[in-house]
């Protein structure tokens, strides 16, 4: 499935739902924990320290997870997983550690590209696409960030999703 709109700015914005995609990656630093939401700039610049640290190479996209959000009071805390996948793997430090590989087979994937605003409508179409194909999904939704970002403020993401492939 795929769809092409036009925004505001003339541009167009581009989704691609496909079936049975596999995302993989290697020697992933790793940070999972509950935080605040606008505290992952925080941990983005520790994750960024660690690397020159330890004169890190970084050998792929950034992915992200969100495994759900929390109200508490006023502030909202969200329960993430980033990752970013190194050329090796060095001694963990705090609160980030080591994936050796990290692999989602058969999942759902979704190809944006467009201005950031418009993603999460792109994610509520990926949501309609698999609850009209019957799709269960047995994962979060892992955002790789492309490193070649799109024109202007466009940003180019795809999303991964986990799904069932039995038939009940």
């Amino acid at each position: 499935m795929s769809s092409l709109k036009s925004n505001k700015s003339g541009g167009t914005i581009e989704n691609r739902i496909s079936v049975n995609e596999r995302y993989e990656a290697q020697n992933l630093l790793t940070y999972r924990g509950r935080i605040k939401q606008n505290e992952t700039a925080l941990v983005l610049q520790r994750m960024q320290a660690y690397v020159r640290k330890h004169q890190l190479a970084v050998t792929g996209d950034f992915v992200s997870a969100t495994f759900g959000v929390e109200q508490i009071g006023t502030e909202k805390f969200a329960d993430v997983e980033l990752m970013q996948p190194m050329d090796r793997m060095e001694e963990p430090e705090g609160e980030l550690f080591w994936k050796p590989r990290f692999c989602l087979e058969g999942a759902i994937k979704l190809e944006y590209t467009g201005p950031k605003e418009g993603f999460p409508v792109a994610c509520e179409e990926m949501q309609r696409y698999m609850q009209i194909y019957g799709y269960i999904p047995i994962s979060a939704g892992y955002v790789v960030t492309k490193q070649n970002i799109g024109a202007g403020n466009d940003v180019n993401l795809q999303v991964y999703i986990g799904v069932s492939h039995n038939v009940l």
